[in-house]
């Protein structure tokens, strides 16, 4: 089992509410009284204040935190329908309101609404501007996010908008590392993010978009310009008790031709940086066809591992993207991986009848060695070809070392069990993609 362990970060934070709050909620419907779901409200203080925002839920269903005695004009839209514009006077007390919206027979294109910074809707894509909602005390892209309406982000780095899960994170439209969103959210600091762009119907292949339609959701990040000149990041560091220790450097720079990114992480607190789930994207996603052998394979079986007394944990992850022109553009990352665990189990067994206890003691150490690498062409010759290549190569070390104890009526018997794996492979891939216009031409008879 884990042993509980202690990092002390010394962290002082103190916040002030001075102005008492009301709820204002309810539905926001169609003409026929069917909930629309994703739809905004925007409330905006005409003293001058803090924005409320909110999104509806599946119900249609909204949510906003007011100032109590405060003037608001709100903004009510959903794609496809007519924007529905209200004045709350002076509210006062928890209220009630529901909101239909008409279709808007235009189809309007988009949606831009102005308080300071604007926020922006337009078909599939909702852009935010971080300084809206932010206060600069954020020190990461996961501390954004969670104060972005409709945003969410579990412990793990997940990320969801409206309830569907965001597949592809991009960072000035490149796809960062393998497009996961956990290594972005806990590592890209928070005063270099200009606006964030959340685009539902996602295709990595552009002009797929239209022939089909995609449940992937994307979420770009754009950085500040003057971040785009210099080298940025941050570093942090930890002690604690029982010689507990924390380093935690995360690097970027980021150009118009050229990006680089690299990540590490080096520990004793049981914390990972590279898990199970990274480990089957950057192998292409989990296929249903070999899905025994990514369950047996004995690094999935090491990465699964919780059961340990003691660990060291050291990754580096390093990312590069070079466009060498219009048409060609090169990327790559490698993630270098060495884990230490330790681990223990014991089980007694009692036999009654003779009143006999049996011990049993298994004592395991790991040794787990991980390089990964992948690098792409991706060329476009014209709008509607993409040619892509890449190469995919994994290097394992896998040394086991399992020691067995047995202890029954003072007969200690020990075997020792020693597994060590090394393993090498590669695979590369071609893949192009064309699209057609087929014209077909009618004969009158």
């Amino acid at each position: 089992m884990k042993k509980p362990h202690l990092i002390l970060f010394f962290i002082l934070n103190f916040s002030l509410a001075i102005s008492s709050q009301i709820v204002i909620k309810g539905k926001i419907l169609d003409e026929n009284n069917k909930p629309l779901t994703g739809a905004n409200i925007l409330a905006f203080p005409t003293n001058k204040g803090k924005l409320a925002h909110s999104v509806s839920d599946n119900l249609g269903n909204y949510t906003l935190s007011l100032t109590k005695n405060t003037t608001y004009n709100t903004s009510i839209s959903f794609m496809g329908f007519i924007t529905r514009k209200e004045t709350l006077n002076n509210t006062r007390k928890d209220s009630i309101i529901n909101f239909i919206l008409k279709e808007d027979p235009n189809k309007l294109e988009e949606i831009v609404i102005k308080y300071k910074i604007p926020v922006r809707i337009r078909k599939d894509t909702t852009t935010y501007n971080t300084d809206a909602f932010t206060n600069g005390k954020e020190r990461k892209l996961k501390q954004v996010l969670k104060k972005l309406p409709g945003v969410e982000v579990d412990r793990k780095g997940n990320v969801t908008v409206k309830g569907k899960k965001v597949t592809t994170l991009l960072v000035d439209n490149k796809k960062f590392f393998t497009g996961d969103t956990k290594l972005a959210v806990n590592n890209i600091p928070a005063d270099v993010i200009d606006k964030i762009d959340v685009i539902e119907d996602y295709h990595e292949n552009a002009f797929m978009k239209g022939l089909e339609k995609s449940d992937e959701i994307a979420m770009n990040i754009s950085l500040k310009e003057d971040k785009k000149k210099f080298v940025f990041g941050d570093i942090e560091a930890g002690l604690g008790i029982k010689n507990r220790y924390v380093l935690h450097p995360a690097i970027f720079k980021y150009s118009p031709k050229t990006n680089y990114s690299f990540i590490g992480d080096f520990n004793n607190t049981n914390r990972k940086s590279f898990t199970l789930r990274d480990y089957i994207n950057f192998d292409g996603g989990l296929d249903m066809n070999n899905l025994k052998e990514v369950i047996q394979s004995p690094v999935v079986k090491l990465l699964r591992n919780q059961n340990f007394t003691a660990s060291k944990h050291k990754f580096g992850g390093f990312n590069m993207q070079h466009a060498k022109n219009e048409k060609l553009s090169i990327s790559s990352f490698l993630i270098a991986l060495s884990d230490k665990t330790n681990g223990r189990v014991e089980n007694f067994r009692n036999y009654l009848i003779d009143n006999i206890t049996e011990r049993l003691r298994e004592d395991e150490s790991n040794n787990q060695n991980l390089f990964l690498g992948k690098i792409q062409f991706l060329y476009k010759p014209e709008e509607n070809t993409r040619i892509k290549y890449y190469t995919k190569f994994e290097k394992t070390s896998i040394n086991q070392t399992i020691e067995n104890n047995r202890d029954l009526a003072n007969s200690i018997i020990n075997f020792n069990e020693n597994n060590l794996i090394n393993s090498d492979k590669i695979n590369s891939y071609l893949k192009a993609e064309k699209s057609f216009l087929l014209t077909i031409h009618h004969k009158q008879l």
